[in-house]
């Protein structure tokens, strides 16, 4: 099976016949006559997509959209609603109800079927969005704590470097400096808020520009 489709509409033809367009294209379809017999089998069962009128027995397709989209557990779920009404006021209203699609009558058997593979296919693919990101979560939950410790003892390293009265300095593979302590600040005149994120550690050793010994091992892998 493809997916289960889930129709409400109270009219018999249209149902026999979505019924089956679909069912022919390998789909398990179920029908719902009412927007609340639509309520409790959804309840039941999620359908992976609605094909849904907008004229109803008891309350019109925009009612039940909107309550389908208020619930997280429902929301992603596409509707496609399917009409006769052709004002662009009802296609506007469809729409902001939160509906997908708006397929008019007559339909052709075509249509239907592409437009549903479509919105399958999106709704796959959103779905497996949303299990990557759990997935991730996950990892960066198991994750957090190592970090955590790491940056806990990265941030150790440099007040222990802040403090010792040697002068330091720490460059990164770009040769910009990325610690500066007080006692280089000392020997040297030069602030650690003018020095972090230069690349001016060479006035340290000499009036101009020119490789330093840490340059020239950075270069050649060492």
């Amino acid at each position: 099976m493809k997916g289960n489709i889930l129709i409400i509409n109270d009219n018999s033809d249209i149902l026999r016949l979505l019924e089956e367009i679909l069912k022919a294209d390998g789909y398990e379809v179920r029908a719902a006559r009412s927007g609340e017999i639509a309520r409790n089998s959804i309840a039941e069962r999620l359908p992976g997509l609605i094909l849904m009128d907008i004229i109803l027995p008891d309350m019109d397709g925009y009612e039940v959209c909107r309550s389908l989209k208020e619930d997280s557990s429902t929301a992603s779920i596409p509707v496609l609603f399917i009409s006769d009404l052709e004002e662009t006021a009802n296609k506007l209203k469809a729409f902001e109800a939160g509906g997908h699609d708006y397929i008019s009558k007559p339909f052709a058997k075509e249509e239907i079927l592409a437009r549903v593979r479509t919105h399958q296919r999106l709704y796959s693919a959103h779905r497996e969005l949303l299990e990557a990101n759990r997935e991730l979560s996950k990892e960066i939950d198991a994750h957090r704590s190592a970090e955590e410790a790491s940056l806990e003892g990265s941030f150790r390293l440099l007040q222990i470097l802040q403090m010792i009265s040697i002068p330091t300095f720490v460059i990164d593979m770009n040769h910009s400096i990325t610690h500066w302590n007080n006692a280089m600040e000392r020997l040297t005149s030069l602030s650690a808020l003018e020095m972090i994120g230069t690349r001016d550690h060479w006035r340290v050793f000499c009036h101009s520009e020119s490789p330093t010994l840490a340059d020239l091992i950075v270069e050649n892998g060492g």
